[in-house]
């Protein structure tokens, strides 16, 4: 790595960015991750046509819709995978 790709990975660290690897390195082909948007199931429910949250996790708990549970046990819904059920469904959210 040259100095100046050193200098400009430092400085995008410290201002809190994610870096981009030089040209050529091993990572900079992968697939860069997009920020997620996290909804409750409250949230989701109001996306999902008006649903309650326990229609939701039963959603998640039967495997219709991925989710994580943190440590405070909520289950958080990505809103992408809220997006991509409403499309198996042919609604627009």
């Amino acid at each position: 790595m040259s100095e100046r790709d050193e200098a400009e990975c430092r400085m995008a660290y410290d201002a809190g960015f994610n870096f981009r690897e030089p040209e050529g390195h091993p990572m900079s082909a992968a697939k860069k991750l997009e920020p997620v948007e996290w909804l409750t199931t409250g949230e989701a429910a109001a996306l999902l046509c008006g649903c309650t949250p326990e229609t939701v996790r039963a959603y998640i708990e039967r495997g219709h819709l991925p989710a994580t549970k943190p440590p405070g046990g909520q289950y958080r819904i990505a809103r992408s995978d809220v997006d991509a059920l409403l499309a198996r469904w042919k609604v627009k959210g």
